[in-house]
């Protein structure tokens, strides 16, 4: 193959990796939109709601539903920014204790909307290390997260 018709190959392939990380980007835009309405709806239900426990049990549902489809969305950005090269790693000294405690805290309701039971066991030291609060809040989040996922209604969970 002549080297003129690899390099165009070459470019048409570079064009629509672009394009389709810029479609990803403008999903995950337009998603984040709809998603913040869900999530404002689901919060005016439930503070103007009849209290029975099956319309509570669904806002629940809702609710818990809308927190996956954020995560996935930011997994989503996450992507476009890595295949636009706009990811920011920032690397600093990090307590990893703090980074699982905020994460077991952001999941609590959710395990408790299952009836599991989401215990944090810490030791006694802080554990620090250099790396991205963010984006380790992300993976632990994401641990735990499955872990509540696949856990049965009524199950334990020991982080």
């Amino acid at each position: 193959i002549q080297t003129d018709v690899l390099e165009n190959r070459v470019s048409a392939l570079t064009d629509l990796k672009d394009r389709t990380t810029a479609f990803m980007g403008a999903l995950a835009h337009e998603l984040g939109n709809t998603f913040t309405s869900l999530t404002h709806a689901l919060h005016l239900m439930r503070n103007a709601a009849p209290h029975s426990a099956d319309f509570q049990q669904l806002l629940t549902l809702g609710e818990r539903e809308l927190t996956v489809v954020k995560r996935l969305l930011d997994d989503l950005k996450d992507v476009t920014r890595v295949e636009s090269g706009q990811l920011e790693i920032q690397r600093e000294e990090t307590s990893l204790n703090h980074v699982v405690a905020k994460a077991v805290e952001s999941l609590a309701s959710e395990a408790r909307s299952r009836g599991q039971s989401l215990e944090l066991f810490q030791p006694a030291s802080v554990l620090t290390v250099t790396g991205d609060p963010t984006r380790l809040h992300q993976v632990f989040t994401n641990l735990i997260g499955n872990a509540c996922k696949y856990t049965p209604d009524g199950g334990k969970i020991w982080v």
